[in-house]
């Protein structure tokens, strides 16, 4: 079982906390083939999620877990961190015993979340609620505000879930939902006829540069040197190292380079360099970009292990639209790529390109279409996992001061 997470965004486009999902692999035990209790694949969930470590997977925001009726009446401890974890409960499924379990779960410190229908509701339950979850897919507009009305009365928070069209984000965000979840806020929202600002087309052409095969150390040493906010930046992230929970003190640009190697240390400095202008980049989008470069490193060393640093190279480049909101093709037209990394960032095309494509569509949940690699499906999800415990790691030093944007912060 691979477990993944799913970010929740606030009313000004910061990430507020994240949900934690999970597919089991195919072929194994955990397989919905080989197993039908579905509670005791959630249980492993819960109960080896702290094993993991949970900062490792969420950084310092709230977790929320999915639990159903029978492992909550299970009355089995959590073991996740009471004042940081929200319990989902599905309110379909409500009755005194499930009631009576949720007030001990909040006796214990726990939030709980309930998912609203729309119909008729267990009064009891909702009132136990410290949030609750509506879907846009099943609930229409105006049962939607009566019940955002209704839980604000109660002093509960909601998230509006399944989100995928801008509208959808526009319409719950006037009827007063607190948290948003779903596609629209985790894909690339480009504007169209949108260009880029000169100063940050400017960042765009070093950026560049940075990435050019022929660079040399003392032209990346030149950039980073003029800019001593970048200088802390890329020694932090030299100092996380390739490897998740390893940390050394970094103390120059050529250090950083043995350490972490060359084409690593291009990529970083452009990132920083598209993080550093004025336009603000998402967390969260550049996490996702962190995740795609590592995945696709860490599959390319297991299956060609010559073309792992323009794996990583083509990860970061594939998620310049989510970075920049602008098209990809956009994106890459000014960047000097040699023709086989094009073709793989453009056009999936070759070995590379199957990897960009296959960890890109599993990041998304797109499952059915993540076989172009030919790599086991449980690896290519082992590989995502890992990236993204490294990804918390290291995306901490691209985070600076945030400015609040509102629901246009989504595509802006």
């Amino acid at each position: 079982m691979v477990v993944g997470r799913q970010p929740i965004f606030d009313r000004t486009a910061k990430v507020h906390g994240y949900e934690l999902v999970f597919r089991p692999m195919v072929g194994t035990i955990d397989d919905p083939v080989h197993r039908h209790d579905s509670s005791l694949v959630t249980a492993e969930v819960l109960f080896t999620t702290l094993s993991m470590g949970i900062d490792r997977m969420v950084g310092s925001r709230d977790l929320y877990v999915r639990a159903d009726r029978e492992l909550l009446l299970r009355d089995a401890p959590f073991v996740l961190p009471p004042a940081r974890t929200v319990i989902e409960v599905d309110a379909t499924a409500g009755d005194d015993s499930l009631a009576a379990r949720c007030r001990q779960l909040r006796a214990d410190g726990f939030r709980v979340a309930v998912e609203h229908s729309g119909d008729d509701m267990p009064q009891e339950l909702l009132a136990l609620a410290t949030t609750v979850k509506l879907d846009v897919r099943t609930i229409d507009r105006d049962a939607a505000g009566a019940a955002i009305e209704a839980a604000h009365r109660r002093g509960a928070s909601v998230v509006v879930t399944n989100i995928d069209l801008r509208q959808e984000l526009v319409e719950c965000d006037q009827l007063g939902a607190d948290l948003f979840q779903g596609n629209l806020l985790a894909h690339a929202t480009p504007v169209p006829g949108r260009t880029l600002e000169p100063g940050r087309l400017a960042a765009l052409r070093l950026a560049s540069t940075m990435l050019d095969a022929e660079v040399g150390v003392a032209q990346i040493e030149a950039v980073v040197r003029g800019d001593p906010a970048m200088s802390h930046q890329l020694l932090s992230l030299a100092g996380v190292g390739a490897a998740s929970g390893m940390r050394r003190t970094v103390r120059s640009v050529r250090e950083a380079l043995v350490l972490v190697g060359w084409r690593r240390l291009q990529s970083w400095v452009a990132l920083l360099l598209l993080a550093g202008t004025g336009d603000r980049v998402e967390p969260e989008a550049m996490t996702i970009a962190l995740v795609r470069a590592r995945a696709c490193e860490l599959l390319a060393e297991r299956t060609m292990p010559a073309m792992a640093d323009a794996a990583f190279t083509a990860g970061i480049i594939s998620a310049l639209d989510l970075l920049l909101h602008v098209d990809l093709p956009a994106a890459v037209e000014s960047l000097p790529l040699d023709p086989e990394l094009r073709a793989a960032v453009l056009d999936h095309q070759g070995p590379l390109g199957a990897l960009v494509a296959d960890v890109t569509d599993l990041q998304f949940g797109q499952y059915e279409s993540a076989v172009r690699s030919g790599i086991d499906d449980g690896v290519v999800q082992a590989a995502i996992f890992e990236a993204l415990t490294w990804s918390v790691q290291v995306g901490a030093a691209f985070e600076g001061p945030e400015a609040e944007v509102g629901v246009d912060g989504f595509s802006a």
